[in-house]
């Protein structure tokens, strides 16, 4: 009875770590896309600042 309950609760425990670590992934993920994007934004500006500078 007391192994049946405790293995009831391992399985438990596990899924609810495997639960919090797609969760964390999928965070990790949308932060990465957000900072690409970031960078992405960044270098077009400072492209566009180096063009100007030799348009004058």
């Amino acid at each position: 009875m007391i192994s049946t309950v405790k293995k009831e609760i391992t399985i438990q425990n596990c899924y609810k770590i495997e639960k919090r670590t797609i969760l964390w992934q999928q965070e990790y993920e949308k932060a990465m896309k957000k900072e690409q994007e970031q960078q992405k934004q960044n270098e077009l500006k400072q492209s566009k600042k180096k063009s100007r500078k030799y348009l004058r």
